[in-house]
């Protein structure tokens, strides 16, 4: 996927997608390189990790579509 929405934290559309580790563990995520929101799926899921960062709660009116698996990064880091 060539095309990212901006970030829904700070809406930079600087943008980068990553890969990491031999499959079936392999790591792809999508992560803003401004406030470091990121999006991660297992198993070489780039384009999926692609749909769900363009995917906006917005864009889901059904209970339990939007699984929240956007992170500020902040977890990551153990910070408090």
């Amino acid at each position: 996927m060539d095309e990212f929405k901006p970030c829904p934290f700070c809406g930079s559309t600087n943008i980068e997608t990553l890969e990491q580790g031999p499959f079936p563990a392999r790591l792809s995520w999508v992560k803003c390189r401004e406030c470091y929101a990121m999006i991660k799926r297992k198993g070489g899921e780039l384009q999926k990790a692609a749909a769900a960062w363009n995917r906006r709660a917005a864009d889901h009116t059904e209970e339990g579509e939007n699984d929240g698996d956007i992170s500020d990064g902040a977890g990551d880091q153990g910070a408090f």
